[in-house]
């Protein structure tokens, strides 16, 4: 079920909590994870202030044999959004990568005209598990060193970790 959610008198509708949670069950993700992955996707879906559709969840099971949760949907009608979390104590909010594409291209290589990555961790080094799993998610096993480098060095920082 989606509920409506008006901010600004711009109707979009997210969906709500039962509805993610549901999503969540039924991609074979543990409650223990479902429940902190949860609060986090709410927040951010008001956050994005766009209609969410087709949102699916799944556990992706990595190279070295870790299972990650993985949330896909789309805000709008361009941006399509992968997210791989790690939820390591469920009193803290869950670490995640988010990969961002926004208008679909499918020519010279690219699926997308632009894409992006926003991601927050507890851990720095739960940030190497993240991003080599969103890799293998999203189909790019191999990333050049040059736009390995744009992705610290250029960019929007708002959408990465914050020092505390």
């Amino acid at each position: 079920m989606v509920e409506p959610f008006d901010v600004d008198m711009q109707g979009f509708t997210v969906p709500d909590s039962e509805t993610i949670l549901l999503t969540l069950r039924t991609g074979g993700i543990s409650v223990e994870d479902a429940v902190p992955i949860t609060d986090f996707l709410e927040g951010h879906y008001i956050e994005a202030s766009a209609q969410i559709t087709g949102l699916q969840a799944f556990l992706f099971k990595s190279r070295e044999g870790r299972e990650w949760p993985v949330v896909q949907w789309k805000e709008g009608q361009e941006v399509s959004v992968t997210a791989v979390f790690s939820v390591e104590n469920n009193f803290l909010p869950c670490a995640y990568v988010l990969f961002c594409g926004n208008g679909v291209a499918w020519r010279a290589g690219r699926r997308f005209t632009s894409t992006w990555l926003k991601w927050d961790v507890v851990n720095i080094k739960d940030l190497h598990g993240l991003l080599q799993t969103v890799r293998e998610v999203v189909g790019c096993s191999y990333w050049p060193p040059r736009e390995r480098a744009k992705l610290t060095i250029e960019g929007n920082p708002q959408h990465c970790s914050k020092a505390v």
